[in-house]
Parts: C-alpha cells; sequence; structure tokens
C-alpha cells in the first residue's frame, strides 16, 4: 500500500512539473525586418499566436515589415503565448510642412523642415532678401500655407538672393535731348525765311530827308 501511495505521489509531482515547465524551451526568434505573413507562419509553426498591435512609418523599409515585438527576441515564452508586433505602415502618413514662408532663414528653415521628417534639394532662388525664405515646392509644385506632404518627401526651398527688382525710371534730360532731335526746326528760327506780307529791310536805302522848316528852325539861334 505504501508503495502504490509513493508511485501515485510521485507521478503527481512529474505531471504537475510538466505541466508548469510546457513550453519554457520556446526560445523567441527575432522577426524584425521580416514580412507579417513570415511572421506569423514562424510562430505559430512554433505553437505561438501572433497579433498586430501597432503600425508606424519607417522611410526606406518595406510596407508591412515587422519594426518591433513583444516580447523581446531570445526570451523564454510558453505555448500558446500571444506575441505582438509592430509593423510598418501601409501608406506614407501625410506631415504638415511647417509655417516657415516669410518667417525664417534658411538655415532655421533647414532645421525645422529635417526635424519635420523631410528631405531637401539644393535652394532655388529667386529675388528677395538673402537666404530669406519665399516659398516651398514638392516635385516643382508651390505648396500654400499649412498644407501637408508625405512624410519623407523631398522639398525645395525657395530663397531669397539678396537682389531686389527696380522699375526703369524715366529720364527727363534723354526725353528733351529727344525732342530737340526731332524738332530741328527750333534750332534754326534765324534761318526763317519772312512771310509774303513782310517786306525786307534795305540795308542801303536812303534815309528819308528832314524837314527844312523844322532844320531852319532848330539852326535860328546861331
Amino acid at each position: 500500500m505504501m508503495i502504490v501511495s509513493g508511485v501515485l505521489v510521485f507521478a503527481t509531482l512529474q505531471a504537475i512539473n510538466a505541466y508548469t515547465r510546457h513550453g519554457e524551451n520556446i526560445t523567441l526568434p527575432s522577426l524584425k525586418g521580416l514580412s507579417v505573413y513570415e511572421a506569423a507562419q514562424i510562430l505559430r509553426a512554433k505553437g505561438l499566436e501572433v497579433q498586430v498591435s501597432d503600425s508606424t512609418y519607417s522611410p526606406g523599409k518595406p510596407a508591412d515589415c515587422v519594426l518591433a515585438q513583444n516580447p523581446d527576441p531570445g526570451e523564454l515564452v510558453k505555448e500558446g503565448r500571444t506575441i505582438y508586433l509592430t509593423i510598418n505602415s501601409l501608406s506614407v502618413p501625410m506631415q504638415n510642412v511647417p509655417d516657415i514662408i516669410g518667417k525664417a532663414s534658411v538655415r532655421q528653415a533647414t532645421a525645422d523642415m529635417i526635424s519635420a521628417g523631410f528631405k531637401l534639394t539644393e535652394d532655388e532662388r529667386t529675388d528677395g532678401n538673402y537666404d530669406w525664405i519665399y516659398g516651398i515646392k514638392l516635385n516643382g509644385r508651390s505648396l500654400a500655407p499649412g498644407e501637408r506632404a508625405p512624410v519623407g518627401a523631398t522639398l525645395t526651398l525657395v530663397v531669397g538672393n539678396g537682389y531686389h527688382s527696380q522699375p526703369i525710371a524715366s529720364d527727363s534730360s534723354l526725353i528733351n535731348s529727344n525732342d530737340s532731335e526731332d524738332n530741328p526746326m527750333d534750332d534754326n528760327e534765324d534761318d526763317v525765311e519772312p512771310s509774303q506780307n513782310e517786306k525786307p529791310v534795305d540795308k542801303n536805302a536812303a534815309t528819308p530827308p528832314t524837314d527844312k522848316k523844322e532844320k531852319n528852325k532848330d539852326n535860328s539861334w546861331f
């Protein structure tokens, strides 16, 4: 009887030990970089469950690939444990373009754009205050203030070159000079011929005689 009781106790302990240690030898592999389908196949083959718990965007990586897992790779888990995955977003999220037009220098604007997750090409120069931001372009199209663009998109800053366009002022002296050239008669007034009603003055004509009475009257006092 004692022997039977001992056998039962030993069997019970072995069963309890086997239950508590069930699945403890399953070591989680690294799933980072795999597609969700590939990761699920590996986990289910080991008797584990899988669930996508979150998604985020990582530029340059395939959509739907595993970015992180919980528990971490190398941990020991029991059979039937659920493994949670964070995957790369299926679509590129949109991001508000920083409000920098007319409000920032090129240095500050560059820092703001990179911080927001955008890339920048070589600046496009335009007339205006030196290194001041006058616009933002995406694929040659100007973006309006507050407009959204795909995260990681390559944008172009429109920056002032330090020059300002000036209207051409009229030169009054030049206009007067042109008027003189267009009216040569103004410079040759002395050469104008007299009209038909005017008689030319004869310089050789004799001076008309004076009245004899007045002449005698003037000399009477001698």
